[in-house]
């Protein structure tokens, strides 16, 4: 295993969600998200989605292109095997105190405590934000949007939303589905498209399918909700098995909890709950079969961990945890991302902040792992 940085610097907070893909010259494309470092909250509405590409195995690193702006919450890359690049993201859209008003009761915008989920002020989410904007700012959930690049990523289409999710409305007339989303797009063999999405405060995961290249979305099935007896659930990555099953690996409260799918995702297992402590995660297919899992280890000693499961995904608890970083300094990093690269190794990505300045800077690092 080796440790690297991708990109680190002052002025920026850049977590979290960092999205590797491998090119077909064998270059490496990363895609991440950065907000100015002195408002350093998940949400911001002068977010730059960038990418930054290296040529010669991740030693050194373009200086990063931005690509988006605005309430961006990921930069997920997927390249399909035709070579267009996919990039999803979820959004935040500002919205003026008249829209905030008309949406802000609204029963799905509200979770368990009262407290405004959806259609928020700098007070309802990071209070940080109050000195930078005043608390005559709006925001609201716009949703998850896909853009396709056929050019490698120098340009991009209009904006496809991963809408109507059956059951989430939008907050106001003509805004799509406020969901969300964790994870990158993932091609199935078949060659169709599907992603995972999540809705709060009510919360569910769904399975979105595109059968046109991410231009057009449709409800494939639900994989997990409160109602199968969980806590919460959110942040999920799919993964096709060597069989073609789905599996599911869903955030909930540390512990990791799988659902699997023989039918293309249209039916979903009933929720497993591991021994597994850590989240979000990703996978990578290595080029023995095996499935490279990894997750941000968000209690001390803060990191990254991972471990090499079988093709199936079936035997998790029982497989050998790898601690690939336990130099954080806080619990602020992880959401690691991962691609299979040239030379048969992972890539890693994650957003990180370290021991030696107390874990204040946060930053986009990776970890090159090799099987065994």
């Amino acid at each position: 295993m080796r440790d690297l940085d991708i990109f680190r610097h002052p002025d920026y907070y850049c977590g979290p969600g960092p999205s590797p893909v491998t090119m077909p010259d064998g270059s490496i494309l990363v895609g991440f998200r950065r907000s100015p470092a002195s408002t350093p909250a998940h949400f911001f509405p002068e977010v730059e989605g960038c990418l930054t590409q290296s040529r010669d195995g991740g030693k050194s690193w373009s200086e990063p292109r931005v690509i988006d702006f605005g309430g961006v919450h990921n930069v997920n890359l997927t390249l399909l095997a035709g070579g267009t690049l996919v990039y999803a993201t979820s959004l935040a859209q500002p919205i003026t105190r008249g829209a905030y008003e008309r949406a802000k009761d609204l029963p799905q915008n509200k979770d368990k405590q009262g407290r405004r989920a959806l259609v928020f002020t700098p007070e309802d989410r990071a209070k940080g934000l109050i000195e930078r904007f005043g608390t005559e700012f709006y925001a609201m959930e716009f949703g998850v949007w896909v853009r396709r690049s056929t050019d490698g990523g120098k340009t991009w289409s209009p904006a496809f939303a991963v809408s109507p999710v059956p059951g989430v409305p939008g907050l106001l007339p003509g805004a799509p589905s406020p969901t969300e989303l964790r994870s990158p797009v993932v091609e199935l063999r078949s060659r169709r498209l599907v992603l995972a999405v999540y809705s709060f405060p009510a919360e569910r995961v769904y399975l979105m399918g595109s059968g046109d290249g991410g231009r057009a979305w449709s409800l494939v099935g639900r994989i997990a909700a409160l109602e199968d007896g969980l806590d919460f659930c959110n942040e999920t990555v799919v993964h096709e098995t060597a069989s073609g099953a789905l599996v599911a690996f869903v955030r909930t409260d540390g512990n990791l909890v799988t659902a699997r799918s023989t039918d293309g995702g249209k039916t979903w297992s009933k929720p497993e709950r591991h021994r597994l402590w850590g989240y979000p995660y990703t996978t990578v297919r290595m080029p023995s079969g095996r499935v490279l899992l990894a997750y941000g280890y968000r209690k001390e000693p803060y990191g990254i961990r991972a471990r090499p499961i079988d093709a199936e995904c079936a035997r998790i608890d029982e497989a050998e945890e790898l601690v690939l970083r336990d130099d954080g300094g806080r619990s602020d990093l992880g959401y690691p991302e991962g691609a299979l690269l040239r030379d048969g190794t992972a890539l890693v990505a994650y957003y990180f902040n370290h021991k030696s300045d107390g874990g204040n800077q946060r930053y986009v690092a990776a970890t090159v792992v090799s099987e065994k």
